[in-house]
């Protein structure tokens, strides 16, 4: 992660170049057992700029879905980390996005909210898991106290608690249609 030619072809205006690059940080990620703050923080200003780089709806919701999936890859302190720098990151960066790029950092938090639900559903909610992952989410999105954010962040905390909301009752409902699937399966 040292190589600054890696952080340029991450935020490359060339899509192919993007993508290359972006699975060869998604492998390194997976290979890693621990990485220390400053580092995550780094993998995450190149991902916010990958992110502001890329051109076309389609494209910003394919990378915004690919950056949330990384979590699934990750062992569960990497992925916990990965989450919490990802709320700092948007935080720290909120005041800086102008009105033409709002609404792919708006998707990519949505998408981070979306799979950190998946993550938890696939370790069976794992209390240690969950309430790691709660504790940070409620630190790093909503009630940051970090005195090295002095951006004005009030925008990211808004969407990510109206978009919880959202998330976790579809994924409420989601839950329950399989429940009454697997009901109608032990009936017949």
């Amino acid at each position: 992660m040292k190589n600054t030619k890696f952080a340029k072809a991450l935020v490359s205006s060339d899509r192919h170049t993007r993508d290359k690059t972006f699975e060869r940080l998604r492998k390194w990620l997976c290979s890693q057992k621990t990485l220390d703050h400053l580092s995550m923080k780094k993998v995450w200003k190149a991902l916010f700029y990958a992110m502001w780089h890329s051109d076309g709806r389609e494209v910003q919701r394919e990378l915004a879905t690919s950056i949330a999936a990384v979590m699934h890859s990750l062992k569960s302190q990497m992925a916990i980390l990965y989450a919490s720098v990802f709320f700092w990151t948007m935080r720290n960066e909120w005041a800086g996005i102008d009105k033409h790029r709002l609404d792919k950092y708006c998707v990519l938090a949505r998408q981070m909210q979306k799979h950190m639900f998946q993550y938890l559903q696939r370790r069976d909610w794992e209390t240690n898991v969950s309430q790691n992952l709660a504790d940070r989410v409620y630190r790093d999105a909503l009630f940051g106290m970090d005195e090295n954010i002095t951006a004005i962040d009030l925008g990211i905390k808004l969407h990510v608690a109206e978009a919880f909301g959202e998330e976790i009752r579809r994924f409420d409902a989601k839950e329950e249609e399989k429940k009454k699937k697997k009901k109608k399966k032990k009936k017949k």
